[in-house]
């Protein structure tokens, strides 16, 4: 079922070409962003930096191979 606000849209059968734009909108603010999920987001992109520095570590990336030799 279709519903318009203007009453001068009519849409019939025959082989005539109409277009129409369509505008569809949500109740609320426009571009606001609850609170909650900035800090859910922030803590999760910091826990997941940790986890990967920490998988970096434990399979010896940030251990200079030639730390002997420089000395």
């Amino acid at each position: 079922d279709l519903q318009s606000e203007n009453t001068s849209l009519i849409l019939s059968t025959g082989n005539q070409k109409r277009e129409f734009g369509i505008q569809i909108s949500k109740d609320g603010l426009p571009g606001r962003v609850p609170l909650w999920v900035i800090l859910l987001s922030a803590f999760a992109g910091l826990l997941l930096l940790m986890l990967l520095i920490l998988a970096l570590w434990k399979i010896g990336f940030f251990k200079r191979p030639l730390k002997k030799k420089m000395e």
